[in-house]
């Protein structure tokens, strides 16, 4: 299938499961309470994750396409999904989610890495960054819309990237990733009548992390694969930072990444949200039209400019006071 038409559908699909999703979310009772970390203050109902789930599992399905990374993809993606629903479920315990986050990316890496060429013995650093890219995005996502639009942002890069660099297969899939995430950020932004949950943060870490190596491999340019999570990458990492030279515990539940601190001191989640969308756009623009024109260091000050400027915008606005 065309990935014009594969967008089409994915953007109809993103648009109607959810609706069918949340009757089943209420009959399980997925509603997540507010507590002292979160960032709403109503129960809201979560795992709203499962409609782009299934959008991605229809759409890549109908296209049927003959793509080897693309169904090791759409897989692993779907395998962490699967992961991350039964953390909405019942609590798993640390050990047991990072067992299985390592298992599902070591897997999909073999798989993976042969399907781009890449050495087999890749397939374990892959699974490791497995494990950091959707944790990161699951870290992040704690307010309304962050990663809805970040989803947005990841499918889009893929589906340009695909068609500049002659991939279609990874222009369709990334058709789809946006449909799905796009059709359901009116459920999730800017009221959330929904969250995604644990199944749809572990979804958008599978498929950065996927789409990432797919997009680094069609290029050329590592840059082109991690622009898109570099905003949320800064943000875990700068915290984690902060939290070991503050001797805070690293395991301990908290809410001190920046966008937290900003929508805390601003009572709202739209700052935070478009803060950290707008940097994410911007840095993946800077990175394709760099990699279009070849212009490899004026690429990674951009995009790190970019990640920097987040960082330090949100936690500026955060010190300061409220008029």
């Amino acid at each position: 299938m065309d990935f014009r038409l594969l967008l089409i559908l994915a953007l109809a699909l993103g648009v109607l499961l959810p609706a069918v999703v949340q009757p089943v979310l209420r009959r399980l009772d997925l509603y997540d309470v507010p507590n002292a970390r979160s960032s709403h203050t109503t129960a809201t109902l979560r795992g709203g994750g499962l409609a782009p789930a299934l959008t991605l599992a229809l759409a890549w399905l109908a296209g049927w396409r003959d793509s080897w990374p693309g169904w090791w993809i759409v897989l692993a993606a779907l395998g962490f999904a699967v992961l991350g629903f039964t953390e909405d479920l019942r609590h798993l315990s640390v050990y047991f989610r990072l067992g299985g986050q390592f298992g599902i990316g070591l897997a999909a890496g073999f798989g993976l890495a042969a399907g781009l060429g890449w050495p087999l013995w890749s397939a374990a650093v892959m699974g490791l960054a497995a494990v950091f890219v959707v944790n990161a995005a699951n870290f992040m996502d704690g307010i309304n819309g962050i990663s809805s639009y970040q989803g947005v942002i990841l499918g889009g890069s893929a589906l340009i990237v695909g068609v500049l660099a002659g991939d279609y297969a990874l222009a369709g899939l990334g058709a789809v990733a946006f449909g799905a995430f796009a059709g359901f950020l009116p459920w999730n932004f800017p009221k959330a009548k929904m969250f995604l949950g644990d199944v749809g943060s572990y979804l958008l870490g599978g498929l950065g992390w996927g789409l990432g190596c797919w997009m680094w491999q069609a290029t050329g340019w590592l840059l082109v694969g991690i622009a898109p999570i570099a905003v949320y990458a800064t943000d875990v990492l700068t915290t984690l930072a902060r939290r070991t030279l503050h001797g805070a515990k690293l395991t301990q539940a908290h809410r001190e990444h920046a966008y937290q601190l900003l929508t805390a001191a601003r009572s709202s989640h739209l700052s935070g949200t478009l803060i950290a969308t707008a940097a994410s756009l911007l840095a993946v623009s800077a990175a394709i039209a760099c990699w279009h024109f070849q212009l490899p260091l004026a690429g990674w000050i951009a995009v790190a400019v970019c990640a920097a400027s987040y960082e330090l915008l949100c936690l500026a606005l955060a010190k300061r006071p409220r008029r």
